[in-house]
């Protein structure tokens, strides 16, 4: 079921959106907001203990009787220091709470999007943008969630509480700090229009320097065998003095707010004391709580804007997460563009389905990431069908579909037009999970995780034994690794302690394991020496016995023991029929064949 946050447009900022995703933590934010106050309450009694002490010494002057007239009062100072860091600590977890959860529902939906989205987003998207959306964009809201989220709605409501507080004290200076409050979020709204620009510099500016700096180590291998290296350091190297400079205009910018906020602060509660020292003389000096209302306000002035100069502080770093959430809400709003039918048919595994594939009338292009399409159609009104246990191989020059044919058939896109069929079932209504744990593909380059061999084909079944694991291993060409390694030899980052033709094998091994209907194979040796390729063959040929098999290949001595060959040209099937009978034709096959027995004879 699609995520509640992805079906909603951010609108500028995103910020509507991460206010609503606070609901999802909302007795957290609620009680940290409730102990805020508290605590705030806390330091009006104190304060107002302190100024009744004042006020008590400076009309008697009696000290001896000091500890028994204020007794209850000095336990509570005794107390207080306490009380006031336990609650500290204490709305620092409710508020780390909070932001943990709204970040890992987060994490979790921004994954699950990107496992829904068509391969397409992926391959025109940088792995380093969705890498920084990922983490340290959905990091960057910690401070948002965490901080300044719960200073926003305390700052809303204290200085009303404080306000109340005041009126009963002294009605003037209650009206200069009310009618002052505006002036510090005026100043945060002015320093946001001026900053949003330079927000979003700043944080693209990030992704671009992770990015290039992700593309570099990548390839450093590379730059080194080219002498490149150096270039590309004084490359990298501008690229973060741009990035130092920008992040200098960001502190300088969040300096100045601070000053200014500072300014009206300090400025507007120096003028509610005035006021207050003002009213104050010879005459009312003598009434009660006239000494004890006046350092009320000497204390308390500066605590009416405190909130609001807090939140000042956090603002930036919030905005910095604002911005970073644009990149966050562009994938969760992107569009999967799979279609999604409520009423899908219902599988299971105990279903003796017999895996025949049809194309009828398919047509296929490519669309950008505004689902738009873009250049010719790669597919145009084909029709084949892959029989049960039946071996079909696709060759074409690049760009003719082959590729595509095998990523329509997993569905990783869904086609223009026409209909696609397993064992007679349009595979837009079969679910995707069902759809997809039927095929096995092996591509040109096996993708291999950061730990050992028996973690690396577990992936397609936990509860798999050594025994079938091995099994495996041994069908797929990796006896002799296994043997002298073991399954539990750890095959490094990317699988970098394992050769080219052993990731492929490992590939394949895991395919086994799938146990699938349908094994698709696409230039599975394409980036292998040829001793490896052949042994690699010899594994492929025999765990396709009896499966329907898909093979694309650009060796087409590799085909020719294919059932039916699939000869392609602008998205069109050209020629077909078995290698026999495609040579006795004399056309695009028999020519290829020719043309590569000569490339390789020389």
């Amino acid at each position: 079921m699609k995520n509640k946050i992805n079906n909603k447009k951010g609108g500028p900022g995103g910020i509507l959106r991460l206010f609503k995703l606070a609901s999802k933590a909302q007795r957290y934010f609620v009680s940290a907001i409730i102990l805020m106050i508290a605590k705030m309450g806390i330091t009006i009694v104190f304060i107002t203990f302190i100024a009744g002490i004042l006020e008590y010494l400076f009309l008697t002057s009696d000290f001896s009787s000091l500890f028994s007239v204020f007794t209850y009062e000095f336990v509570f100072f005794l107390f207080t220091p306490l009380i006031q860091i336990s609650l500290t600590v204490f709305i620092r977890k409710l508020t780390f709470f909070a932001s943990s959860h709204i970040r890992t529902h987060l994490r979790y939906a921004l994954f699950k999007q990107l496992l829904e989205l068509e391969i397409g987003y992926i391959e025109n998207s940088s792995t380093a943008t969705i890498v920084n959306n990922s983490i340290e964009g959905i990091e960057a809201l910690e401070i948002f969630y965490a901080d300044f989220l719960p200073q926003l709605f305390y700052s809303m409501l204290m200085p009303l509480i404080l306000f109340v507080y005041f009126l009963s004290i002294n009605v003037s200076v209650a009206v200069i700090l009310v009618l002052g409050f505006p002036l510090i979020p005026a100043s945060i709204m002015i320093v946001q229009i001026r900053g949003k620009s330079l927000m979003k510099s700043y944080w693209d500016n990030y992704s671009d320097v992770g990015a290039k700096f992700l593309d570099n180590l990548q390839g450093l291998n590379t730059l080194k065998e080219t002498g490149m290296d150096e270039i590309r350091e004084n490359e990298l190297s501008q690229e973060f003095w741009k990035f130092r400079n920008i992040t200098m205009k960001v502190l300088q910018m969040q300096l100045k707010s601070i000053l200014y906020m500072d300014s009206i602060a300090y400025g507007l509660a120096g003028i509610a004391i005035v006021v207050g020292i003002s009213q104050f003389n010879s005459i009312n000096i003598a009434e009660p709580h006239v000494i004890s209302n006046l350092i009320i306000i000497i204390l308390l002035s500066v605590e009416f804007f405190l909130p609001l100069r807090k939140l000042g502080g956090f603002f930036h770093a919030g905005m910095n997460g604002i911005t970073a959430s644009h990149g966050i809400f562009e994938i969760l709003d992107a569009n999967p563009n799979l279609k999604q039918y409520p009423n899908q048919i219902h599988f299971d595994r105990t279903l003796q389905l017999n895996a025949n594939i049809q194309f009828k009338n398919v047509s296929f292009s490519f669309k950008n990431l505004n689902n738009s399409t873009e250049n010719k159609p790669i597919l145009r009104k084909m029709n084949f069908q892959i029989k049960h246990g039946e071996s079909v191989a696709l060759i074409g020059d690049s760009g003719s579909g082959k590729s595509t044919i095998a990523n329509l058939i997993t569905r990783f896109y869904d086609i223009d037009e026409g209909i696609i069929e397993f064992d007679g079932y349009d595979i837009s209504k079969i679910p995707l999970n069902y759809l997809r744990k039927q095929i096995s593909y092996v591509g040109a380059s096996t993708y291999i995780f950061t730990g050992t061999i028996k973690d690396n084909l577990k992936i397609v079944n936990l509860d798999l034994s050594d025994e079938e694991i091995e099994n495996a291993c041994d069908l797929a060409g990796l006896r002799m690794l296994i043997k002298l390694k073991g399954l539990d030899y750890d095959v490094g980052e990317w699988g970098s302690k394992l050769s080219g033709g052993e990731k492929q094998r490992l590939g394949i091994a895991r395919a086994i394991l799938h146990r699938p209907l349908i094994y698709i194979f696409d230039e599975a040796t394409s980036n292998i020496d040829v001793e490896s390729e052949k042994k690699i063959w010899e594994s492929i040929n025999m765990i396709a016995k009896g499966k329907t098999t898909l093979i694309i290949s650009h060796r087409l001595v590799n085909i020719q023991k294919a059932q039916k060959i699939l000869v392609l040209k602008d998205g069109q099937i050209v020629e077909k029929g078995n290698h026999e009978e495609l040579i006795n034709l004399d056309g695009y096959y028999k020519k290829g064949i020719q043309e590569q027995e000569i490339f390789e004879k020389y």
